[in-house]
């Protein structure tokens, strides 16, 4: 799974599912466990 969003991540870091399947969605939901963890990726 990592491989495959490796290369879309890089293509379109826009991507919406790429997003999906990382911790962004958490951080954009209102969590406190989304917000520190989009900085340091």
């Amino acid at each position: 799974m990592v491989g495959l969003d490796a290369p879309v991540r890089l293509d379109r870091p826009t991507d919406p599912e790429g997003e999906r399947d990382h911790p962004a969605p958490s951080g954009q939901a209102g969590a406190p466990a989304g917000p520190p963890r989009k900085a340091p990726h």
